[in-house]
C-alpha cells in the first residue's frame, strides 16, 4: 500500500514537473516568435521611414529651386502676392482666376 501511494506520488510529480517544463518551453518558444516579429515589424517600419523622409527631403529640394526660379521673374512676386490677397479675402473666384491666368502667361 505505501509502496503504491509513493508511486502515486512519484507519477505525479514526474506530470507536474513536465507540465512545468512544456509550459516553460512554449513560453519560450512564444517569447522568441514575438521578438522576431516585432524586429521584422521595425525594420519594416525603418525602410518605410527612410523612403518618406527621403521623398519628402527631394520634394522640400524641388520646391526650392522651383520658389528661386519664380523669384528670378520680373513682376513675379508681386502677382503671387496678390493672388495670395485674393485668395485670402474671399474675392469672387473670376478675379482670384484672371490672376491665376496672369501668373501663368507670365511664366
Amino acid at each position: 500500500m505505501k509502496a503504491l501511494r509513493l508511486r502515486n506520488k512519484l507519477v505525479l510529480g514526474a506530470v507536474a514537473i513536465s507540465a512545468v517544463m512544456a509550459s516553460a518551453f512554449m513560453l519560450a518558444v512564444s517569447w522568441v516568435t514575438s521578438q522576431q516579429y516585432f524586429d521584422q515589424s521595425s525594420a519594416t517600419l525603418n525602410k518605410a521611414s527612410k523612403t518618406i523622409n527621403d521623398n519628402l527631403i527631394d520634394r522640400k529640394n524641388s520646391l526650392l529651386y522651383a520658389s528661386r526660379q519664380l523669384a528670378a521673374e520680373k513682376n513675379l512676386g508681386s502677382t503671387i502676392w496678390y493672388l495670395g490677397q485674393y485668395e485670402q479675402s474671399d474675392v469672387g473666384s473670376e478675379i482670384l482666376s484672371s490672376t491665376y491666368q496672369k501668373l501663368l502667361r507670365d511664366t
